[in-house]
């Protein structure tokens, strides 16, 4: 192993974050690495093929690695019905250029009974560059990470001295869990699948993607001690689907985007100690657009949807309960023209605010929505809606309207506007 000689990319989590002192306290040379330089190999065959026990050797109830494994292009490594454990104590890592998987597996750290780390809090980890796959079915990965650039669980990226032709890295999981990781997924300019998946007590993140096109389903989330379940940067693509999402310290779904778009669909999110989802343009007018449809929004510390200087939002039969803040909260610093948000067929329930609140939003849409107030609250809105009130309460529960508020291109205030004509004692719908 190299830190500063052309070609040593593939090392830089290990000389940035001065691994390199830890690996020496095991091995007495200069710093090797294990590589797999062609062909298919399972574990045990590797094992074989190395014959070293200071290297590989069989542990507890699989294998104990004790140096960094590194995995070339046109290679490819199994770990099968079998434990893969790393040693904390002498650098150990897994370094992905070619083809990894975890197939009905565990991938867990080994303390020993050896010096303690060099450095601090030092755990092993799974960085994957680009041109690689990587395939975890059906297993259990646990402990993995610590909080250090590239290093914080299982990671995907792409170096900036790799070839533009290096395929986009690519990650699929299925069916496994994610216990004790500092942050379990950290996507840089990847491609992820995420299906059935459990998150179990991350640090930081349970999926950080940055750049990155992301589909997560039928998946849960239980507790983040740090920050968000899920953070989302960049121009990030996200869907999301029959999530669980539950107790995070600071949101669930946190949106901050330059581009890209995020639709989050039938899931629940729970118990964030910040809002369940909240959602900042870094560069106004950029984002593509969020969709919501078919969640539950429920006890969480703020609002349910937080929205910063964002532009095009559209929510359909989601549930808004007994958030300890607005409902909905949209904001913006300036006019934006643009700015839009469409609400049809949710309900709302419990706030401890008024369930919407808006500043400088161009159009909002409220079609076949439900309120269930408070008693001892009796606001349906606030911000620039507040003195609109009365008109926007009167459309909506008297008469039973579609109600739309515009902000005229001239003129100062906001406009009601109802599919109510004149003094009609009932809406006109144009599918009556």
């Amino acid at each position: 192993m190299y830190a500063s000689e052309r070609g040593s990319w593939p090392f830089e989590p290990f000389a940035n974050n001065g691994l390199f002192s830890v690996i020496a306290g095991y091995q007495q040379h200069h710093p090797r690495v294990l590589s797999l330089n062609a062909g298919h190999y399972t574990l045990s065959e590797l094992a074989k093929a190395v014959n070293n026990e200071n290297i590989l050797r069989v542990h507890k109830d699989g294998f104990l690695l004790s140096y960094p494994l590194q995995i070339l292009p046109g290679a490819s490594l199994s770990v099968e019905s079998t434990t893969l454990y790393l040693a904390a104590y002498s650098g150990a890592a897994l370094i992905n250029r070619g083809d990894f998987q975890l197939n009905s597996a565990s991938l867990t750290v080994w303390q020993g009974d050896r010096a303690p780390s060099s450095v601090p809090n030092y755990r092993p980890f799974f960085v994957a560059w680009a041109g690689s796959r990587t395939w975890l079915l059906d297993s259990h990965l646990d402990r993995l990470g610590y909080n250090a650039h590239l290093s914080r669980g299982v990671t995907l990226t792409r170096s900036k001295d790799q070839p533009a032709t290096d395929a986009i890295p690519q990650l699929l999981v299925r069916n496994s869990r994610f216990s004790d990781m500092t942050t379990a997924i950290d996507l840089n300019s990847a491609d992820a699948l995420i299906e059935q998946a459990v998150f179990d007590g991350s640090r930081h993140y349970g999926v950080d993607a940055a750049d990155s096109r992301v589909s997560i389903s039928a998946s849960q989330f239980n507790a983040a001690s740090l920050n968000s379940l899920i953070r989302v940067t960049g121009s990030s693509d996200m869907s999301v689907s029959g999530c669980r999402l539950d107790r995070a310290a600071k949101h669930g779904i946190e949106w901050l985007s330059t581009t890209g778009s995020l639709v989050m669909r039938d899931s629940v999110i729970t118990r964030a100690g910040g809002h369940a989802i909240t959602v900042a343009e870094s560069e106004h007018g950029k984002s593509g657009p969020l969709v919501l449809q078919g969640n539950v929004l429920a006890r969480n510390g703020k609002s349910g949807l937080n929205l910063e200087n964002f532009t095009s939002a559209v929510l359909r039969d989601n549930t808004f309960s007994a958030n300890d803040d607005y409902a909905i909260s949209y904001r913006n610093e300036q006019d934006d023209p643009e700015s839009e948000l469409l609400l049809q067929g949710n309900r709302f329930m419990q706030s401890a605010e008024p369930a919407l609140r808006t500043q400088n939003v161009s159009r909002l849409a409220l079609l076949d929505n439900r309120f269930s107030l408070d008693s001892v609250n009796q606001k349906l809105v606030a911000g620039d809606l507040e003195p609109y009130q009365s008109s926007i309460s009167q459309e909506i529960f008297k008469y039973g309207c579609y109600v739309e508020v515009v902000r005229p291109v001239s003129g100062p205030g906001l406009k009601v506007l109802s599919d109510r004509t004149d003094d009609s004692q009932r809406c006109v719908r144009s599918d009556s």
